[in-house]
């Protein structure tokens, strides 16, 4: 998929950084609702020509997965790794001139492993080829 179409799909619902997390569904295109922390501002997007397997996921640090897109190719793929109906990780990779990619962990159990070294609530492994 186009970087640009995601990056517009996500600054329909972040709103100049007012709203941080939000559940990502897949099921015949990609949408999302959404509120502010005051509950002033409400409101659902959707993305009708994504294609992909039917998934749910939170993001709950949006600013995060939008500086680390901003790395990637003007092209992303995405992979979603969980068993049954249960997604535990997103992998989203980018052809690039250094074929960097990016694995972000979704799962409480395995953020709550990584908390004693972090205070984030994603845990993400970066690695790239040159």
């Amino acid at each position: 998929m186009e970087k640009s179409k995601l990056l517009n799909f996500i600054s329909k619902y972040h709103l100049g950084k007012l709203i941080q997390s939000v559940a990502w569904n897949v099921n015949g295109g990609l949408s999302t609702r959404f509120i502010s922390d005051d509950k002033c501002v409400v409101g659902e997007v959707k993305l009708k020509s994504f294609q992909g397997d039917d998934w749910k996921f939170g993001v709950y640090n949006t600013d995060l997965l939008v500086s680390l897109l901003g790395v990637l190719g003007n092209t992303v793929n995405f992979q979603v790794n969980g068993a049954g109906d249960k997604a535990f990780s997103l992998t989203i990779d980018g052809i690039s001139q250094r074929q960097l990619f990016f694995n972000i962990i979704i799962n409480n159990t395995h953020t709550q492993r990584f908390s004693q070294y972090t205070n984030l609530a994603t845990y993400i492994t970066i690695s790239y080829n040159t």
